[in-house]
């Protein structure tokens, strides 16, 4: 994951947050498997266990420069922390978890890539018309996209029956309780208010995994780098076009650069 100084989030509180608010994942896996692509990815609601405590930056944990985490992560278990868990399923028929339980016939993990993304990417086109202080007086100006992204590496295995049962019940315990809270009901659905041998026919057709995060990067992109003018520019610009939470992130992340006297 490329990240520039201007971009990078070391705020572990924030992964948390990002990962409890956008949940679907995009799993991705290079195994080679006869009779499909190696390259396999598959969009997937992740249920998170977080470590017991905050882990350290490679800059805390380390000497190595800001430069360092577009190799080695924001966080590593390089210094022997706990990043925490992802945990999913796939339907069996999905062929990347044909890959995978194949390869799991001889091997124990695998590394795997997941990446989390804000669905307010889509809105997130910087036009130069908004740079008010550059446009008019360089005119060095090229359009850009502001974008928050999560990518974590970690080591996947299979979950157990057990495991699974208990992960499709995490998950729509979650994501029920998200969805009562917005609306202001009282009741959510639960895994037991569906037949028992129905639930159980379900979850046979389905493969649970966990994965052991190794690796986190996260990068918000929202022209930090910019001077004042041109952030204020952009900041103005977004609201009006409709796109405020980006306009709200953009002011609430701040410059990097410090305004010219």
């Amino acid at each position: 994951m490329y990240l520039r100084p201007e971009v990078i989030v070391s705020d572990w509180s924030a992964v948390e947050r990002f990962l409890r608010t956008h949940a679907l994942g995009l799993l991705t896996t290079a195994i080679p498997h006869a009779g499909q692509s190696t390259i396999q990815a598959s969009h997937l609601p992740f249920h998170f266990v977080p470590p017991s405590s905050p882990p350290q930056t490679i800059q805390e944990t380390s000497s190595a420069s800001l430069s360092s985490n577009s190799i080695l992560g924001t966080w590593n278990c390089s210094a022997n922390q706990d990043l925490g868990l992802l945990r999913c399923h796939l339907a069996r028929a999905n062929p990347q978890a044909k890959a995978l339980l194949a390869y799991f016939e001889q091997h124990e993990s695998e590394e795997v890539l997941i990446v989390f993304t804000d669905p307010h990417n889509d809105d997130g086109y910087i036009t130069p018309q908004w740079y008010i202080e550059t446009k008019p007086s360089t005119a060095k100006t090229v359009p850009t996209w502001n974008y928050s992204e999560l990518q974590v590496y970690g080591s996947i295995h299979p979950l157990p029956r057990e495991g699974l049962s208990r992960l499709i019940r995490d998950l729509s315990n979650t994501h029920e309780q998200s969805y009562v809270d917005k609306v202001g009901k009282n009741e959510t659905w639960k895994v037991e208010d569906a037949p028992e041998k129905y639930i159980d026919l379900l979850e046979r057709a389905i493969v649970g995994f966990e994965v052991r995060v190794t690796k986190v990067g996260f990068k918000c992109k929202m022209s930090r780098e910019k001077g004042e003018g041109d952030r204020q520019g952009v900041i103005d610009g977004l609201r009006s076009v409709g796109q405020n939470e980006l306009a709200e992130l953009t002011e609430r992340l701040g410059p990097m650069k410090k305004t010219s006297s």
